[in-house]
C-alpha cells in the first residue's frame, strides 16, 4: 500500500512533470514548402453615391495563391544519447538528440517565385540549443511562440533550387519519431535518414518503418532509412530502452508476502507434526516478524539505492 501510490498511481503526474523539466516525446514533422503565385481577380463592388444610389463597379486586385512544392531530396541525421532519469520510484528513458537536416526544393515555374518554408517543432515542452534554420541563405526570423513553428521565405530563380537547413540540440522522453507528413499518406523523393545511438537495445514503435540497413558503432547502432521514391503512411521512429522500475517490482514482491509466509508457516507446522516437536506460538510470531522485515526494508531502500542492492541487503 505504501509503494503502489508512490509509483503506479502517480505515474501520469510524474511523467508530465518529467516532460516539463526535461522535454516530452519528439515528433519531428518534415518541413513543408509553399510556392506563391500572384493572379489578378476582378470583383464587383457595390458603392453608394452621395445621392443615395447604389452603383456597381468592377475592381481588380492581386491575390497570392500558395501551393505545396515537394522536396526533391532529404538528408536527415539524428544522434540519440540515452540518459535515464529517476523521479520517485520510477525511471524514465530520457535522451538528448542532435538533429541536423538538409532539404532541397526546386522552383517548378519558368519565372522567379517566392518560396515559403514552414517547420514545426517536435515538442512544445522541449528546449532547443544551437537552433538554426536557413533557407537559401536566409535566416529564420526571431521566434515568439514554439507552437506556431518557424516560417522563412526566399526568392528562387526560374527552375532554380534552394536548400533548407535545420539544426538543433534538444532533449526528449520515451521515443523519437520523424514524420514525413503531419497526417495521412505522403510521398517523398530521395530520402536518407541516418540515426546513431549510444545504446544497444533498439526497438521500433508501432506504425513505424524498420531501417533498410544497420551496423554496429561501439556501444550503439547506426540505422539507415534510404528510399528513392517512397509512398507511405508510416513514420520513422525508435523506442528507447526502459530501465527496470523499482516501484512496481517492489510492490508486486510485497503484495505476495502473506502468501509466501503462509506456505512457509505451513511447512513449519507439517515438520513439527511429523517430528512431534511443535513450535511455541511466540516462535511463529518472531519468525513472521523476521519474514516481514525483508519486505519493509525492501519497500524503503528502493527509494535510495538500486533495486538489486536493496534486495540483497534486505
Amino acid at each position: 500500500a505504501s509503494v503502489t501510490p508512490r509509483s503506479g498511481e502517480f505515474d501520469s503526474r510524474m511523467a508530465t512533470e518529467v516532460a516539463q523539466l526535461w522535454g516530452g516525446p519528439h515528433r519531428q514533422i518534415a518541413p513543408s514548402v509553399l510556392i506563391e503565385r500572384e493572379r489578378q481577380v476582378e470583383e464587383t463592388v457595390q458603392q453608394q453615391t452621395p445621392s443615395g444610389q447604389t452603383v456597381a463597379s468592377k475592381v481588380t486586385r492581386t491575390v497570392v495563391d500558395q501551393d505545396a512544392v515537394p522536396l526533391t531530396s532529404s538528408r536527415v541525421d539524428a544522434d540519440l544519447r540515452l540518459e535515464h532519469r529517476q523521479k520517485g520510484l520510477l525511471w524514465y528513458d530520457t535522451y538528448t538528440v542532435r538533429f541536423n537536416a538538409r532539404y532541397t526544393v526546386r522552383n517548378p515555374d519558368a519565372m522567379p517565385r517566392r518560396l515559403v518554408a514552414r517547420l514545426a517543432f517536435p515538442s512544445k515542452d522541449a528546449l532547443y540549443d544551437q537552433f538554426a534554420v536557413r533557407f537559401n541563405g536566409v535566416v529564420a526570423p526571431r521566434l515568439t511562440d514554439l507552437s506556431k513553428g518557424v516560417e522563412v521565405a526566399t526568392t528562387v530563380a526560374a527552375g532554380g533550387t534552394a536548400e533548407l537547413g535545420v539544426t538543433y540540440v534538444s532533449r526528449g522522453l520515451d521515443e523519437w519519431r520523424y514524420l514525413l507528413a503531419a497526417e495521412g499518406v505522403s510521398q517523398v523523393q530521395d530520402l536518407r535518414l541516418r540515426m546513431t545511438t549510444d545504446f544497444d537495445d533498439v526497438d521500433f514503435p508501432p506504425g513505424t518503418m524498420s531501417p533498410t540497413s544497420r551496423s554496429r558503432t561501439g556501444r550503439g547502432w547506426q540505422l539507415d532509412w534510404q528510399f528513392a521514391s517512397l509512398v507511405t503512411g508510416q513514420a520513422i521512429g525508435i523506442d528507447l530502452p526502459e530501465k527496470t522500475n523499482p516501484g512496481p517490482l517492489a510492490a508486486r514482491i510485497t503484495f505476495f508476502a502473506p502468501v509466501s509466509l503462509l506456505f512457509f508457516v505451513t511447512v513449519l507446522v507439517i515438520l513439527g507434526i511429523l517430528r512431534g516437536e511443535n513450535l511455541h506460538p511466540m516462535n511463529y510470531a518472531f519468525v513472521s516478524a523476521a519474514f516481514f522485515a525483508f519486505h519493509l526494508l525492501l519497500a524503503y531502500l528502493v527509494d535510495h539505492i538500486q533495486i538489486h542492492a536493496a534486495f540483497a541487503i534486505s
